[in-house]
């Protein structure tokens, strides 16, 4: 049988979604070393003739098509695949394909609409409601996630698949403690936060420097932050790194004093995973999906309460505690992988 990976995201910014889907497809090709797999599948990665791969496939083939973009996913893919499976990995697919299954990670056009535009938030809404009454099979990345699509989309329960996500990439990586030495930051001496979209609660973190900066460690962040948003964080003990390499990456989280994560909505939640792997102390929201994927290796906060956030790194400064949540994360992260991602996938396209 042939089934076909929707390569669209190739094309657009190296998000999370990025991540997962790249680091999905390598798992899926190291998989088809198995016989087990090899057997049952040729398996094809559709991309634009632009697309750059960040690494080689051994089994997965490509193809590659002249154009790129929406038009493409949703005329052309389902023309190339035709009674084939197709794998969307990345939140769209095609509307017109029937024998396909879609990664959906999030809710967040229903829960945070004011990160989209108004017009991306009807589409999306309506596809996953024509997802729902034609019965495609729909990947999400936690319990979570899956209990948010049936309740706003109908989406029903024998539907959903939770694949889970990886940790190992960040492992690929040497560290590259020059970024220390440039911003002049001491070893466990900081906080480290990472990314700059709306749902990552800047606020918080914000307000946390108003009220605690005498306090607390100095707050680094790598990623994009709007300063147009929130003009007011270079007045305080900060350090805005701007986009940073994963072996600069690796090094933040290995000499941080703790990774703070106090996301408003999350569907899944790569980073905090990561930093438990670098031996990070996590303290991350209470919210949505992030107790279910941290459980016990992490501290909590109300992502709308700062003293919660403020007694949760005062908590880390015991240094038995601090060593505890670090062996938790060890034991945690034991429960994740992209070979695991990319078990569950293809075993459960049967239902599709």
């Amino acid at each position: 049988m042939n089934l076909f990976i929707n390569g669209r995201f190739l094309d657009e910014n190296k998000t999370g979604v990025y991540r997962f889907s790249w680091e999905t497809i390598k798992a899926i090709d190291a998989l088809l070393k198995n016989k087990k797999y090899r057997n049952r599948y040729d398996v094809f990665l559709l991309c634009s003739h632009e697309a750059m791969l960040p690494d080689t496939l051994d089994y997965i083939n490509l193809k590659r098509i002249a154009f790129k973009g929406n038009f493409v996913e949703q005329f052309l893919y389902p023309i190339y695949t035709q009674n084939d499976i197709l794998i969307n990995l990345g939140n769209t697919a095609p509307i017109c394909k029937k024998r396909q299954a879609v990664v959906i990670h999030d809710t967040h056009i229903k829960d945070m609409p004011q990160m989209y535009t108004k017009k991306f938030v009807r589409l999306w809404t309506k596809v996953y409601q024509i997802f729902s009454k034609r019965r495609t099979l729909i990947f999400v990345p936690s319990c979570y996630t899956g209990i948010r699509l049936n309740q706003e989309y109908g989406i029903q329960k024998d539907r959903i698949v939770v694949l889970g996500e990886g940790y190992e990439h960040i492992l690929r990586h040497n560290p590259d403690y020059t970024i220390l030495r440039k911003h002049k930051l001491m070893r466990k001496n900081y906080l480290l936060v990472v990314g700059g979209t709306k749902n990552k609660n800047f606020e918080l973190i914000l307000n946390l420097l108003k009220k605690h900066e005498n306090s607390i460690p100095k707050v680094v962040i790598a990623g994009d932050v709007d300063i147009n948003v929130f003009p007011e964080i270079n007045k305080f003990n900060t350090e805005l790194l701007g986009r940073v390499t994963d072996e600069e990456l690796v090094a933040l989280y290995r000499e941080a004093f703790a990774f703070l994560f106090p996301s408003i909505i999350e569907g899944f939640g790569i980073p905090p995973l990561e930093a438990m792997a670098l031996s990070c102390p996590v303290i991350c929201s209470n919210a949505t999906s992030l107790p279910e994927v941290c459980q016990d290796a992490a501290l909590y906060c109300n992502p709308y309460d700062v003293d919660s956030l403020y007694q949760s790194i005062v908590l880390l400064k015991d240094e038995t505690t601090r060593r505890n949540m670090i062996k938790k994360g060890t034991q945690r992260i034991r429960c994740f992988s992209w070979e695991k991602t990319a078990v569950n996938l293809l075993d459960n396209l049967g239902k599709v």
